[in-house]
């Protein structure tokens, strides 16, 4: 798995309220976009997650170990 597919399956999680069990309320994700989408101007795979208040979280996706297949 790279950077880019944790950061989509991670997308899919907040998107879907799978952290249900935790603080973090579902109902209160509005949006979630990767990095990309939103035009950030970085070479960085990350998400941006968009809340209901208006307050916004930028998560930085960064691999720190590489497995050989």
């Amino acid at each position: 798995m790279n950077e880019r597919e944790f950061a989509q399956e991670l997308q899919l999680i907040l998107e879907a309220g799978g952290a249900e069990q935790g603080p973090l309320d579902p109902e209160q994700v509005v949006r979630v976009e990767d990095f990309e989408s939103v035009g950030m101007l970085t070479h960085d795979v990350g998400l941006v997650v968009m809340m209901k208040d208006g307050s916004e979280f930028q998560l930085t996706v960064v691999q720190s170990r590489h497995v050989r297949d």
